[in-house]
């Protein structure tokens, strides 16, 4: 605790990296509040994409809100979105459109810098048979191994298992496999190749393991002793950069994919915080924007620089789903390395809740579930969820088993 503190500020309020994702877990901006309550003191949580549950709060007078209505600096760049279907038609099966390659270039001449985006690490996303179609699996984890270049192998990007990748399919013999998808390893070289002369720089956490490693590229780029930064949301964090006039998004719809209630209000963010680090110099600015939903509210919001129009898209669609900021979300997640023996111990549990919610009259949270979590397993164990929704969850904490085995997770960031 911190004694004699009149004022608290969080900096981009709502970020997942602002959760702990491991016991005990919090979020930083609920324990700003409580201390904040604790101590008296005022709470200045700033944001240029506030969540749509802080938002709602807002709104509707649970907290106060002050708008900036100009940008402090600069001006606002100017935002396209690219179809990708429609490259796809005419030829284009490259990561990057015409459109983009065309602005980089123009950028270039202009001896300004680029910013491309890409939330994925690696060179490519999984390696894949084309004759079976499966993928190089990890021995830990139900996820695809990705491909790096400076083992010359594949890597878990959960548990950190690594092969050599395989000559040979491992299910079938086939020597007809090969890597797919594009992460930012690949896409670095794709850039050099296009643009021979430019100096490029790779901003992610392969590249960023430590705190001088990160502030070196940082450095090189923000004194323009590189033209192009090819990064994963690395590159999103709030830092002035006067002479980036170009920002680059690849598959910017990434986030929809994604079994979320905010998989929109993540887009929406996204787009909307690359596209803030063009123009902060009053220079003429582009933002290009890939995409195959073009037409998706959160893709055309972000475009527009249109928080309000968001959220006015996005309250009903959290409304009529009785998500957040209309109920409240907490997952029971019952981990083990026997899969049967997980999803059983789960069961029971979601019963024993449900049943004790009836016993002491608790009315208004459901109990949904068991189900497999997204990522089934996990660092070799396998993972069950029970899902309650309501009001005051807090009041059926006390029925959820606990033990090394169980976590309980209160507003869980996928």
């Amino acid at each position: 605790m911190v004694a004699n503190a009149p004022r608290r500020g969080t900096g981009g309020a709502r970020h997942a990296a602002y959760k702990q994702d491991r016991t005990p877990r919090y979020e930083t901006g609920w324990v700003a509040r409580r201390l904040a309550s604790i101590t008296g003191a005022r709470l200045v949580a700033g944001s240029a994409t506030p969540s749509v549950a802080t938002y709602f709060e807002a709104v509707n007078g649970g907290i106060a809100l002050a708008r900036l209505t100009e940008r402090v600096r600069g001006r606002d760049a100017h935002v396209e979105l690219v179809d990708m279907r429609d490259e796809a038609a005419e030829g284009n099966r490259q990561p990057l459109s015409r459109r983009l390659v065309e602005v980089v270039s123009r950028t270039l001449e202009r001896e300004e810098q680029t910013i491309i985006y890409l939330n994925r690490r690696g060179m490519a996303t999984f390696v894949m048979c084309r004759d079976c179609g499966r993928s190089v699996q990890c021995l830990g984890c139900s996820v695809a191994l990705v491909q790096h270049a400076e083992i010359e192998g594949l890597v878990c990007h959960y548990c950190g298992y690594s092969r050599a990748m395989p000559s040979v399919c491992d299910f079938c013999g086939s020597r007809n496999i090969r890597g797919l998808g594009v992460g930012t390893q690949r896409l670095e070289g794709m850039v050099k190749k296009l643009w021979p002369s430019a100096r490029v720089l790779r901003l992610d956490s392969d590249v960023a393991r430590g705190p001088d490693s990160y502030f070196n590229v940082w450095e090189t780029f923000s004194e323009q002793r590189a033209d192009i930064l090819v990064g994963t949301q690395l590159v999103t964090r709030g830092l002035d950069l006067p002479a980036v006039t170009c920002v680059g998004v690849v598959d910017a719809d990434l986030p929809l994919h994604f079994p979320d209630y905010r998989s929109a209000e993540s887009t929406f963010s996204l787009v909307a915080q690359v596209a803030g680090r063009a123009g902060r110099d009053g220079r003429s600015s582009r933002v290009v924007v890939q995409t195959s939903n073009p037409e998706h509210y959160a893709l055309q919001c972000a475009a527009e620089g249109d928080y309000q129009g968001f959220y006015e898209a996005e309250r009903p669609a959290r409304k009529a789903f009785v998500f957040p900021p209309f109920a409240d979300l907490a997952v029971l997640t019952r981990t083990d390395r026997d899969d049967t023996k997980a999803a059983s111990s789960a069961r029971e549990a979601a019963e024993a809740i449900a049943t004790g919610l009836l016993r002491e009259g608790i009315e208004g949270i459901r109990v949904m579930g068991p189900s497999p979590a997204f990522i089934h397993k996990l660092r070799g164990e396998y993972r069950w969820q029970v899902t309650l929704k309501g009001d005051g969850l807090e009041r059926a904490r006390h029925l959820a088993p606990r033990g090394k085995d169980w976590s309980f997770d209160v507003d869980p960031v996928t």
